[in-house]
């Protein structure tokens, strides 16, 4: 029954259409003046179980059942697939498990990614999100899932900050290409709240450990390697990557352009950030590979294989393949452990670089682009607490200076 409210001056036929709009029972009438509504052939009814429900027919030919407990949430619902229907976003359902969908990322969906960065994403799946994951459907897959996943290996398996990220960016970029697949509409990993990034701690050689350091290295195969690295900055992968050809000895400079990414077989890739950079050498250096140079020849001799080190590099085994970070690894903590410094990794030689570079009046541009860094704002921020030390040697120097003056 309807009750008629007659308002002067008020268009009335406007206010009884208004109400048609709104009033459930009368949503077919909606739909007719409706026409994006009305070519859905969109109609609402009430089943037996007290839900109400509509049909809508997808670009497939098929049609979409949507429910809700009230007309109002199923009419909502199928406002949202219209929309997602008229501006192309629309995705049909699809039971793909995410291990399946992830198989097919792998194979066709990394194209121009580094060899580097495949490994970092293989790994963080297979260690970490297929367990999660992998037998789940892909669009079953909600954000509060992602959040729960991310917390726990925060909290529970304890892993750092930046670990995390790592491996919520392998997942996110996963999923986002599954949007471009067609898979899902939107992409449950973004938006997830990441525990607080924290700074890590820069632990270089101080100058008291240097001498020991340098005493424990000697006599160790790779004594070299960790002498080269802590006069160049250089990352271990370049430093593995180094040849004879990227090396000018008259100049006393270097080109890095590539690391090593693998030694069977033997890969190249380009360095971090994609970022070739000329550095200059020291003579300490220069000896370091002509001595390198020598013992190579000379093994070279003494195993007469033709194949001896075909690739040059300036660091080697002595058959010849590349060095590799396992050893690299097991030395510096041998050596470490000697000096009591049980801490001391090969990425702290790389620090020490950079510390003992800003302490003898390196500016911290030419800091930034030996070490190969993407900005000098980044190299600041890193070895700022050297920065700051310099400040109040120089406002000491400065002020000993002027007083000199003073009678």
């Amino acid at each position: 029954m309807r009750t008629a409210l007659y308002i002067p001056g008020y268009n009335h036929s406007i206010h009884f259409i208004n109400i048609i709009l709104y009033i459930p029972e009368f949503y077919n009438y909606r739909a007719f003046l409706c026409p994006k509504l009305r070519r859905y052939k969109m109609k609402i009814s009430k089943r037996k179980d007290g839900r109400f429900g509509t049909q809508i027919r997808t670009p497939d030919g098929k049609y979409k059942t949507i429910y809700g407990k009230t007309s109002k949430e199923c009419r909502q619902k199928a406002y949202d697939l219209v929309a997602q229907l008229e501006d192309g976003s629309y995705v049909k359902s699809d039971k793909t498990l995410f291990k399946t969908w992830v198989e097919s990322w792998k194979d066709g969906y990394l194209i121009g990614v580094k060899d580097s960065t495949k490994r970092s994403y293989t790994g963080h799946l297979r260690a970490h999100i297929l367990p999660e994951f992998g037998e789940k459907q892909i669009q079953s897959i909600e954000q509060s899932d992602i959040q729960k996943f991310c917390t726990k290996l925060y909290k529970e398996k304890q892993l750092s900050p930046k670990t995390v990220r790592n491996i919520h960016g392998t997942l996110h970029r996963c999923l986002c290409d599954a949007i471009t697949a067609k898979l899902i509409r939107v992409n449950p990993a973004t938006g997830i709240i990441m525990p607080k990034k924290i700074k890590p701690k820069i632990t270089p050689l101080e100058e008291s450990d240097l001498h020991a350091f340098y005493s424990a290295a000697n006599g160790d195969p790779y004594g070299p390697v960790f002498s080269f690295l802590i006069l160049t900055g250089m990352r271990i992968n370049e430093l593995a990557g180094l040849t004879m050809d990227r090396v000018n000895l008259d100049n006393q400079t270097m080109i890095i352009d590539r690391q090593l990414i693998s030694i069977n077989p033997v890969k190249f890739s380009t360095p971090k950030h994609d970022r070739a950079r000329t550095v200059s050498l020291p003579d300490s250096a220069i000896k370091i590979i002509k001595t390198e140079r020598a013992n190579q020849a000379r093994f070279k001799l003494l195993t007469g294989d033709a194949n001896f080190n075909t690739h040059g590099f300036v660091f080697c085994q002595n058959d010849g393949s590349p060095i590799g970070h396992r050893s690299v690894y097991e030395h510096i903590k041998i050596i470490a452990a000697k000096i009591g410094v049980p801490a001391l990794r090969v990425h702290d030689l790389r620090h020490t670089y950079a510390v003992l570079s800003l302490q003898a009046g390196v500016d911290i541009k030419t800091v930034q682009e030996s070490l190969g860094h993407h900005t000098a704002a980044f190299t600041l921020d890193q070895y700022g607490f050297v920065t700051d030390g310099m400040r109040s040697a120089s406002a000491e120097k400065l002020d000993k200076y002027v007083n000199s003056y003073v009678k």
